[in-house]
């Protein structure tokens, strides 16, 4: 900054403006006692008016600060207050010689006027007014000691004025010092700034609790613009739990580092490290913070805490191999199943010390071989523990990898399946003995079966002859007891070939005969053979059948045998009310709908609906008959022939069973019983 002159007028005009006013006071005083009397009234008047105008200045002067307009101004004032007083002393006083005014005004302006220009300005005017009250008053011989005067008094304005003006030049140095420093400072904040921008920690500065500044690395963090935070309260960054530990840090200037949790705009919670500095400044003691974000850091902690708990506390074996195979670190589990103590295994390959010899070496193999090619092995290994006793184990083998995915460790995980390899290998004998005892039930199902259905038939024919001979003879009593012989026959002989069917079936002997028939054919025999059992209770039969309905590829007798089993059971189970069969395509098939408004079914009962020897209720056998065979030999052909069957029932208002079946039925390939017609 250059050295402004105006300043020192400023910093002159109370002092200035006291003492002269004390000495034109003084002059007052003086002119009443050594003026003429002539004289003196208007010189005491005009020094006193200057003293009073003065003192007035003075005043003012310590209410108000003068700006830089009126600084010059002012300055010109009191000057002209000292000209005023000079120039009627001379033109009232007969002698001029003997005044000294014009030396007090070129010394005031000296002192006063340091300014170059305003210094030679105000000069320039005295010494012309000071000519013009010489030209009035004539030329005296008297006047040469006053002009060595004036001389003198010019020369001591001069020195003053060099002398203040050195003291205004040291103060302007003394100012670029002050700017020197302050720019300095400046770049040092600039530095500051640089460095705080350009490091990856939150850096905060607040006083008492108010952001002062922060970097882009803290506005970030928190999810603000550097503008928004300033003013901010620091600690309403800080989550309510742990404001008081902020608090409490930063009134005692702890250095300490220390954590808490920290929320972001949204309100998202996060754990950051704190460490925070008072430093001290001109406005009071201001903290910087830094902040760095350990929310990853500490949930990796948590996470290897977490693992270790695991590794120490799993019951499986986990062990774990450097690169040549050797053991590195192991878990208690491992020295509970094997028997060795973990000293032993250091240092050793899993196969010298508890493979079996004979597969130790090339299962090595393996696992080596099968981490390199899958990322992974795994399978069964038999070992032998430190006890000799012989195990199974499940193993694992996984490769540990380090940032740049280069393997550096095997992780093996074992566990022992002994036990349930021994419980599986008796699951499997008692499943073989089970399916032999199964096979053995079917066939001598199948066998009794004929064994009964020959004498049955037998029984049967002979029981029609009877009945033809009674009818002849007109014999009611015999044509009776007859036709009963025979119903109950014929109703035995249906329960032995549910019996054998359901026997085939689940041995996987069942004949089908596939050929493409007719819907409507079909439908006419089955409606021959269920219209009685319909009519028998009261019940009224609806019959619709599609107009796209036309032939099915599949085993006609099966499918006959299905519709009679469902509408059957619907006949049977439904008194003076409605059995309908809708018959509709669907799905690249077929869908038989069979509906009744009978009885229903319990929705607990619906699951086992279809299980052999199955009915809905317990005292269904007792009141409506069957073995509960039909549904169940219905669902496996369904099954066999690639369709599907349903049911929904609801109790007290009747069922509806949906049967479809594939335009060409699908048969399983293991079902060899099967005869195609063309």
């Amino acid at each position: 900054m250059a050295f402004q002159p105006h300043n020192l007028v400023k910093n002159a005009i109370r002092p200035l403006s006291f003492w002269l006013g004390v000495l034109y006071v003084i002059l007052t005083l003086s002119h009443w006692l050594i003026l003429p009397r002539d004289v003196a009234p208007i010189m005491m008047g005009i020094a006193g008016g200057s003293a009073l105008s003065l003192f007035t200045l003075y005043w003012y002067s310590g209410q108000k600060t003068f700006t830089r307009a009126s600084v010059y101004p002012v300055g010109t004032f009191i000057a002209g207050v000292v000209g005023v007083n000079s120039f009627v002393h001379m033109l009232l006083d007969p002698h001029p010689h003997l005044s000294t005014n014009i030396g007090l005004l070129i010394i005031g302006l000296g002192v006063f006027m340091i300014d170059r220009n305003w210094y030679l300005g105000n000069l320039m005017v005295a010494l012309i007014g000071y000519g013009i009250v010489l030209g009035i008053l004539g030329y005296s011989d008297s006047w040469t000691p006053f002009l060595f005067f004036i001389l003198q008094a010019t020369i001591l304005s001069v020195i003053a004025n060099y002398v203040r003006t050195q003291n205004a030049i040291n103060l302007a140095n003394r100012q670029q010092e002050i700017e020197l420093v302050a720019q300095f400072a400046i770049e040092n904040e600039d530095r500051f700034r640089t460095l705080a921008d350009a490091t990856f920690e939150g850096i905060v500065i607040h006083q008492n609790g108010f952001i002062l500044d922060a970097n882009p690395a803290f506005a970030t963090l928190f999810d603000y613009e550097i503008y928004e935070m300033i003013g901010m309260s620091v600690y309403d960054l800080v989550a309510p739990e742990d404001r008081e530990t902020a608090i409490a840090n930063a009134r005692s200037g702890s250095e300490q580092m220390y954590e808490i949790a920290a929320q972001k705009r949204d309100g998202q919670r996060f754990i950051i490290e704190v460490r925070g500095r008072m430093v001290q400044r001109e406005t009071g003691p201001i903290r910087v913070v830094a902040v760095r974000d350990v929310t990853e850091q500490r949930e990796y902690e948590r996470e290897l805490r977490r693992e270790a708990l695991i590794f120490e506390n799993i019951s499986d074996s986990v062990i774990l191999t450097d690169l040549s195979g050797k053991i590195i670190d192991i878990n208690p589990a491992t020295v509970r199943l094997f028997g060795y103590e973990r000293e032993e295994l250091i240092g050793k390959t899993p196969a010298e010390m508890w493979h079996v010899p004979r597969t130790g070496v090339s299962v090595n193999e393996q696992i080596i071989q099968g981490i390199h090619q899958n990322g992974r092995w795994q399978g069964e290994i038999e070992v032998v523990r430190r006890d000799k006793v012989h195990r199974v184990m499940d193993v694992t083998a996984l490769p540990l990898v380090d940032s740049d995915g280069s393997r550096i460790a095997t992780i093996g995980v074992s566990q022992d399946i002994t036990d349930r390899k021994a419980a599986e290998q008796a699951m499997k004998q008692a499943k073989e003995a089970a399916e032999d005892a199964n096979k053995a039930k079917t066939n001598f199902l199948a066998s009794m079966s004929h064994e009964l259905r020959t004498p049955l038939n037998a029984v049967i024919g002979y029981t029609e002859l009877i009945i033809e001979e009674a009818r002849h003879n007109k014999l009611e009593t015999v044509e009776v007891d007859a036709i009963k012989i025979s119903s109950a026959s014929r109703h035995l002989l249906g329960i032995i070939n549910d019996i054998l069917d359901i026997a085939r079936i689940e041995a996987g002997r069942v004949h089908l005969s596939l050929t493409s028939f007719s819907i409507a054919y079909l439908v006419d025999d089955v409606r021959a053979a269920v219209e009685p059992l319909i009519a028998k209770n009261g019940n009224i039969f609806i019959m619709e059948i599609a107009d796209d309905v036309k032939k099915l590829y599949g085993d006609e007798l099966r499918v006959r045998q299905m519709l009679v089993n469902l509408l059957g059971n619907a006949a049977k189970f439904t008194h003076s009310g409605t059995v309908s069969l809708n018959i509709h395509s669907a799905n690249r098939g077929i869908n038989f709908v069979v509906s009744d408004t009978g009885i229903g079914i319990k929705e607990d009962e619906l699951e086992r609906l279809f299980e052999a020897f199955t009915q809905s209720e317990e005292n269904s056998t007792r009141t409506y008959g069957g073995t509960g065979l039909g549904l169940a030999i219905t669902r496996r052909l369904c099954d066999i022939m690639g369709g599907s069957i349903s049911v929904q029932s609801e109790v007290g208002k009747g069922s509806t069973f949906t049967l479809w079946l594939p335009d060409i039925a699908q048969i399983p390939d293991e079902l060899t019983e099967v005869v195609e017609h063309n």
